[in-house]
């Protein structure tokens, strides 16, 4: 799960071209509407109201507690890639289906009112709904910038690789919250 958009779409190009009858195009579009919507999501926060956005940043910047070893910062503080010694503290404000079981995308603001997407991997959907507060641990951040077609995108997005990278509601998710990334399968029984 790279999720490199733009050499997603590229490869899958190339794929049809060398072999039409592979389902390409559909592999395209379920990228194209992704990226779309994670593109508008952001810029429109969601399609939220500002009443509604301040609330939420309000009462963020009240509750926000770094975990020991940490200090919050806000979305602009942060270097493209690994971010080491920080936590930033969000809420989600919409989930994004991607047609895909892994990952699963958010909306999320930050306690400065930045909007930006979540990329979450070994995480169960109940997880994480809208509204929940959540601190994300030494995150990784980047820049998603796709061209295609005549349509361009960017976003700023966060990857979690797993439970042990953020709290929710100020714990780590445990039992059912967390997926299991990886199924062992034994032949022969």
């Amino acid at each position: 799960y790279l999720e490199d958009y733009q050499l997603a779409l590229e490869e899958f190009s190339t794929a049809g071209k060398l072999d039409p009858s592979l389902p390409w195009r559909s592999q395209i579009e379920q990228i194209l509407t992704l990226v779309a919507r994670l593109h508008t999501g952001v810029k429109t926060y969601g399609q939220m109201k500002p009443k509604k956005l301040q609330s939420i940043v309000n009462s963020l910047a009240v509750s926000v507690l770094a975990p020991p070893g940490l200090r919050v910062v806000g979305l602009g503080a942060l270097t493209m890639g690994p971010n080491s010694n920080v936590c930033i503290c969000a809420r989600v404000i919409q989930t994004i289906t991607s047609g895909a079981a892994v990952p699963m995308y958010f909306l999320m603001v930050d306690h400065e009112g930045k909007c930006f997407a979540l990329s979450v991997l070994g995480l169960s959907d109940e997880c994480m709904k809208p509204n929940t507060t959540i601190t994300l641990l030494e995150p990784v951040a980047r820049l998603a910038k796709i061209s295609w077609d005549q349509n361009i995108a960017e976003f700023l997005c966060i990857r979690i690789e797993g439970p042990k990278q953020l709290l929710v509601a100020g714990t780590t998710p445990v039992g059912y919250q967390s997926a299991p990334t990886l199924q062992r399968f034994n032949i022969g029984e």
